[in-house]
């Protein structure tokens, strides 16, 4: 037996972690953590909790806790995580692991080298209907897998407070909050996945991270998947569909299964969330058994999401053959300078700033609500963004910032080159600029993009005004 500690007593924690773990013979439920004392002095009287903790140092130091179940705000998964490892406890890690495929691998790092058993709560690989499922899949019962497709519908509007809406908490919306799951369990079915390509946003809620979230996923057998989750419809159709050369799964209140023997048609029980996960866990600690949902399952599918997410931007190379991933800063608003640059007047003004950027100070303009930004991001390290100020004036500003350690690198070119792309796709606006006459780098530049000199303009320094033709 296990006796556990929880870290982060939320919802899910409540509703169903806690009494699955009472539920089992192989668990007992030790203390509970949230921040505010009351609240949790309040929670263990609610449910049958012995201790009650304000605070991750108090409940790691309860040496009667054998485990951790980490239910914390995802930014904070890494240093929870590993903070519950060098206290010598295993780690139960919600899911997504951490915001970074990085932030990670030093969980596993840190678990390795502290010898706790770490595993992630990719809870559908413990429910008996998916074990069968995998089963019917290896067995040939399909013949040869050719596509699925999963639907998880439902309605959860989150609260306006909600660290689920700040990406910089929750690092997305419903893809990583819940398409995270369907990720694991199609890995977990039909093998690994080698690339994901997302469509997301967000109409009804119109919050900073996707509501609805549209995923095509290849694997390395061929076959290929369909992901789609949502939080803002209230009567749900969730199915999960298997095809294969032989043969078709339907599944959702009922099974079916489509043969050439003709099909079967059976009810489907079932189970709580977490007991199948909990019970295996214990089993891995006690027994040495590899667990259903490793630390290797967690990175796996952090890699998969910052590879979904980053397919709705643009990609730039740099002259060194750096490649970075122009982001917008709304990831619901979608993909493209072009989206940004719809509502501008047909002329606008193109400016470019080489002063010095930092990650902060990148991050700080593209939080902005009062323009519209994307952020150039070469791995974690912002290097330079492209922004739009005065959407609705005669002449908006388009500006290009560049930090200035990554100026050699040829990023202010990428991001002047990516704007006129845009600019020429979407039809407008026709970009302008003015140009110092003894300026004669800048003009170089300039013109090798496309830009011609069209007169002299009015300055406190002789200059000259040059324009992007769209033809």
């Amino acid at each position: 037996m296990l006796t556990w500690g929880i870290l982060g007593a939320g919802s899910v924690a409540q509703r169903r972690v806690i009494p699955s773990m009472h539920a089992l013979a192989s668990c007992e439920v030790g203390a509970l953590m949230v921040r505010d004392q009351g609240r949790a002095d309040a929670l263990v009287a609610e449910l049958d909790v012995p201790r009650a903790y304000s605070s991750v140092e108090d409940l790691l130091a309860d040496d009667k806790l054998d485990a951790i179940y980490v239910s914390s705000p995802v930014s904070l998964h890494e240093e929870h995580a590993i903070a519950v490892a060098k206290a010598g406890k295993h780690v139960l890690c919600e899911k997504p692991m951490a915001l970074t495929p990085d932030a990670c691998r030093r969980i596993i790092r840190v678990c390795g080298e502290e010898d706790v058993h770490l595993q992630l709560c990719f809870v559908l690989r413990g429910w008996p209907i998916y074990q069968r499922l995998k089963t019917m899949v290896e067995d040939g019962t399909v013949g040869q897998f050719v596509s699925a497709r999963a639907h998880l519908a439902k309605w959860v509007p989150w609260d306006d407070d909600s660290w689920r809406r700040d990406v910089a908490q929750s690092g997305g919306g419903v893809l990583v909050d819940v398409g995270t799951h369907y990720l694991d369990l199609f890995r977990f079915l039909f093998g690994e996945i080698f690339e994901v390509v997302h469509r997301g946003g967000s109409p009804v809620l119109d919050i900073e991270v996707e509501e609805t979230s549209h995923a095509l996923v290849s694997f390395e057998n061929g076959g290929h998947g369909q992901i789609t989750s949502t939080i803002v419809v209230p009567h749900n159709g969730n199915v999960l569909e298997i095809y294969g050369t032989k043969g078709s799964i339907f599944l959702g209140s009922t099974l079916r299964v489509v043969t050439e023997e003709g099909e079967q048609l059976e009810e489907v029980v079932f189970p709580d969330y977490f007991s199948g996960l909990l019970d295996q866990f214990v089993t891995c600690v006690e027994k040495g058994e590899e667990p259903l949902a490793s630390g290797l399952d967690g990175l796996r599918n952090i890699e998969l999401v910052t590879q979904a997410y980053a397919s709705e931007d643009a990609r730039v190379e740099l002259a060194d053959g750096t490649v970075g991933h122009l982001r917008w800063k709304r990831p619901s608003d979608g993909p493209g300078i072009g989206r940004m640059l719809e509502s501008c007047s047909e002329q606008t003004a193109l400016y470019f700033y080489p002063y010095p950027l930092t990650t902060e100070s990148g991050h700080k303009v593209a939080q902005d609500e009062s323009i519209r930004c994307h952020v150039l991001e070469v791995g974690e390290e912002v290097v330079g963004y492209v922004w739009l100020q005065s959407i609705l004036s005669e002449i908006p500003t388009l500006g290009i910032c560049v930090a200035d350690a990554w100026q050699g690198k040829g990023v202010g070119r990428a991001l002047m080159e990516a704007s006129i792309e845009a600019a020429r796709t979407v039809g407008k606006p026709a970009l302008r600029l003015t140009v110092n006459q003894d300026n004669d780098r800048a003009f170089r530049l300039y013109e090798s993009l496309g830009f011609e000199t069209t007169g002299p303009v009015e300055s406190k320094r002789p200059s000259y005004e040059m324009r992007l033709k769209l033809e």
